[in-house]
């Protein structure tokens, strides 16, 4: 597994892409969302200036807690 640290920034692209709940899932025990701010910096490097940087990100909490899904697909099937 690669961490964080070991994102090479010589590679640049068109588009990076994250998806689903994958910056939910850093932990943040020092506080401050370090982990996540260091995440969203990696990303940025590794985007070609005009290039696109899409995070999916989904509020799970609000799903959990109210039952509505923000729209119907594979993603959501509670079938």
């Amino acid at each position: 597994m690669r961490h964080m640290e070991d994102v090479e920034t010589g590679t640049r692209f068109d588009a990076v892409v994250c998806l689903g709940n994958s910056l939910s899932a850093l932990t943040d025990f020092e506080g401050g969302l370090s982990k996540h701010r260091r995440a969203l910096n990696n990303f940025w490097s590794l985007v070609r200036p005009g290039g696109l940087l899409l995070i999916d990100h989904r509020n799970y909490d609000r799903i959990l807690d109210t039952g509505i899904f923000p729209s119907s697909n594979i993603y959501y099937d509670v079938s």
